[in-house]
């Protein structure tokens, strides 16, 4: 029996592959202990936690005058497949766009200069005043 094909339109034997239908190269993602972290509800956490650190703005961007909240991402300074235990360390994590996280995965923007936009905040110290009025 002959049936159209949609690929070619022309009339091809029921079962056979034809030659203009398109490559299946979509493969399964492997699932390794880096995926599954970062499906992880503790990576969903300490994501919010570092886009409310840094305002909700690309930090690349801000540090060039240009406010970007749109596609925000949080990167790895130092990759976790090199250092597993960095991976929930705020001194290792910043936000960037998509465009300005090609850019540090592809090393066009340094370590260095990534670990310097990190604003970490220093603990504020109060003191108070003796009861006895004495100073």
């Amino acid at each position: 029996m002959l049936i159209s094909c949609s690929y070619c339109n022309r009339l091809h034997s029921r079962g056979e592959n034809c030659p203009n239908r398109p490559k299946n190269n979509s493969r399964k993602k492997e699932t390794n202990i880096i995926t599954k972290f970062r499906s992880s509800r503790i990576w969903q956490k300490k994501r919010h936690e570092i886009k409310i650190r840094d305002k909700y703005l690309c930090q690349n961007c801000k540090k060039n005058g240009i406010y970007q909240f749109n596609k925000l991402e949080v990167h790895h300074i130092t990759p976790i497949s090199k250092n597993w235990n960095k991976r929930l360390k705020n001194d290792n994590l910043i936000t960037l766009c998509c465009s300005c996280h090609k850019m540090a995965d592809n090393e066009e923007i340094s370590n260095t200069d990534l670990m310097n936009m990190i604003e970490i905040e220093k603990p504020v110290y109060t003191f108070r005043r003796p009861h006895n009025g004495l100073y």
